[in-house]
């Protein structure tokens, strides 16, 4: 049996499309039964079943799988294939319904990956949602119209949209008039500080996707890649990190395989903002776990990025839906202390008076 992290590393090598093919097939052949059953679930649990489904096939390494798993990963992609068709449905009658009043909006993260694809279950992870940006001075106006026109909020709002806004991205979600997609309408990609990457200039500089006979905007390539690894970076303490992290490094693999995106935009406009270290471990986590480079041969990062990016790969590794291991929150606590080492005795002392309490609650 193959240990955690090899797994995982292999998982994410397949969902890389430059990986070097003879050294996967040889890794993958090494893999027995119980292996393929914990990256199966993995990449079920993780959203990139389908990409890990197309992957293996397009490389002719479905042969290695046994029937099972194979089985379940093409009824994954299936699946995928079927929720895909109604995702683009649904975000061209979206774009139909903004162009109504002039609003173009530019579609983001797996959205614009799965505008790209040519064949949605070999390119893309799942979608969950759609996530659009559209200017910042228009967000009520979209999101009042879209209502009228039969959209509902998915959950009961507890605040007016005016503070919502003014403490969130995007607005409350939406649901289509069928019920059965989510919109998320952004005014910014970032909550607070849009140093990073504005809004303004990926809204300028969108490309567009003709879909039946009408242009749907995406990001280019070098801002998707920079929104994934910044998506990466941002979620790094929530639960949801071990999923993000396939996800997100799918969408940078793809970013950086099949679309050219150029990594040193993206390592500039970290800089920009003062986020170099965050580029730094991220860019570090991707290249464990996919086998990119983000970053110049010649460079080494500080070993607080490089620590960074090995606990965070841990944690993930060491994470399972159930959140019946514990390890995971240890390395919770540990990266908390690693960007705020005057918070780490109190991290400690509440993490230990949590434990108390439960365990008296218990006797």
């Amino acid at each position: 049996m193959t240990g955690a992290v090899a797994r995982r590393r292999l998982l994410g090598h397949t969902l890389n499309p430059a990986s070097d093919e003879a050294a996967l097939g040889q890794s993958l052949a090494s893999l027995d039964a119980q292996d393929w059953r914990i990256l199966t679930m993995a990449s079920l649990e993780c959203c990139v079943a389908p990409a890990f489904s197309a992957a293996l096939e397009t490389r002719r390494f479905t042969a290695l799988v046994p029937q099972e798993d194979r089985d379940a990963l093409a009824a994954a992609r299936d699946l995928h294939r079927q929720m895909a068709a109604r995702y683009i449905d649904r975000s061209v009658d979206l774009a139909r319904d903004l162009a109504e009043i002039g609003i173009e909006p530019v579609f983001l993260k797996g959205m614009a990956q799965l505008l790209l694809a040519e064949d949605a279950a070999a390119r893309t992870r799942m979608v969950l949602d759609i996530d659009v940006l559209v200017p910042s001075g228009r967000v009520f106006d979209a999101w009042r119209f879209l209502v009228a026109r039969g959209y509902r909020e998915v959950k009961p709002r507890k605040d007016t949209l005016e503070r919502i806004n003014g403490r969130n991205h995007h607005l409350p979600r939406l649901a289509t008039p069928c019920g059965k997609v989510a919109v998320e309408l952004h005014r910014s990609f970032f909550a607070g500080d849009e140093s990073l990457l504005p809004a303004a200039e990926i809204l300028a500089s969108a490309r567009s996707v003709i879909h039946f006979g009408l242009a749907m905007k995406v990001p280019t390539a070098d801002h998707r890649l920079t929104l994934a690894l910044a998506h990466c970076a941002l979620r790094q303490m929530p639960l949801i990190m071990p999923v993000a992290q396939l996800r997100d490094g799918c969408d940078v693999a793809t970013s950086l395989a099949c679309d050219g995106a150029d990594p040193a935009f993206a390592r500039h406009a970290f800089a920009q903002a003062g986020a170099e270290g965050a580029f730094d471990w991220s860019a570090g986590l991707m290249e464990r776990v996919f086998g990119v480079r983000l970053m110049p041969r010649t460079y080494r990062p500080p070993a607080t990025a490089r620590l960074k990016s090995a606990l965070i790969e841990r944690m993930c590794v060491s994470w399972n839906p159930q959140w019946r291991i514990n390890r995971f929150r240890m390395m919770t606590i540990l990266l908390v202390s690693l960007q705020s080492p005057s918070r780490f005795p109190a991290i400690v002392r509440n993490f230990i008076e949590r434990k108390v309490r439960e365990r008296r609650r218990m006797l």
